[in-house]
This record gives structure tokens, C-alpha cells and sequence, in this order.
């Protein structure tokens, strides 16, 4: 089974982007969901899990290594445990393949890890200025009521 996973952030987030893959899988996943949430704690991460432990899955598609989460703990383990089980992790956006033919990409443990770190230290960066954003805000309001 060819299976693609999607997550965005917030519920308010609709997740169009990802209509523009035009790709055939049988099955497509979202979560609406953080990603600083363990894969195997979200909703939908539990459904891959389960087909994963029931040997239907060959291929795990994502957009990018963010889609899996901003935890790069996390991230490597779950793409070690995907190893385990032979599972060919594909991420669209840069075109890489865990396991391309079936053989193991010798490359994909380093690409994987500084990409999942790039990840999480951009969510420490959103984080950042989000709370500056908000600082801001609150500032202008006091200033405008006294």
C-alpha cells in the first residue's frame, strides 16, 4: 500500500496545498495537528502505525520532513522504526527516497537528520516571533487605552 500522510498545523489550516499532488495513492492521511506532537500520538499517525505493524504498507509519502514533525528525536525514531519495517519514506519536496528500489539510500540517515534539526529550530524561530508579535500587540493596545 502507497500511502501519503499530511499534517498541518491548526485546525484552521485546510491543508490545500497538498491538492496539487497529483499523484495516485490508496490511501491519503491528514492530521491537523502541531508537530512538536510524537508521530505515533497523533491521530492519523496512529492509523499509519497499525497498517505498518500489519505489514500493508511498502511506500510513506510526505511533502516535506516537516509534515512528520518539529521534534527531530521524534523524527529519526520514527524513520528508524519505518526502516525497520522497510518502508520506503518518500519526501516530495526535495525528491528523496529512504529506501529507492527496495535498497536502503546510504545517504538518507545524514539528509534526514539535518533536515528534522532545520525543522525544529524553525519552529523555535516561529515560536520566537509569534511571542514578539504578541508583545508588540499588547504594547500598542495599552498605549491606546491610557
Amino acid at each position: 500500500m502507497k500511502i501519503k500522510y499530511n499534517r498541518v498545523s491548526t485546525i484552521q489550516q485546510s491543508g490545500d496545498r497538498f491538492s496539487v499532488d497529483n499523484e495516485k495513492y490508496d490511501l491519503v492521511l491528514m492530521d491537523k495537528i502541531s508537530g512538536s506532537v510524537s508521530f505515533k500520538d497523533r491521530p492519523r499517525g496512529k492509523e499509519v502505525v497499525k497498517l505498518v505493524e500489519g505489514d500493508q504498507v511498502k511506500e510513506l509519502v510526505v511533502e516535506e520532513f516537516s509534515r512528520l514533525g518539529r521534534n527531530t528525536g521524534d523524527v529519526i525514531q520514527t524513520l528508524e522504526w519505518l526502516e525497520e519495517h522497510q518502508i520506503n519514506v518518500v519526501v516530495r519536496n526535495n525528491g528523496l527516497q529512504s529506501r529507492p528500489n527496495g535498497k536502503r539510500n546510504p545517504i538518507w540517515k545524514m539528509i534526514s537528520s539535518v533536515m528534522s534539526s532545520l525543522y525544529e529550530m524553525e519552529l523555535e524561530n516561529i515560536k520566537e516571533r509569534t511571542a514578539m508579535g504578541r508583545m508588540v500587540g499588547v504594547a500598542k493596545f495599552t498605549r491606546t487605552i491610557f
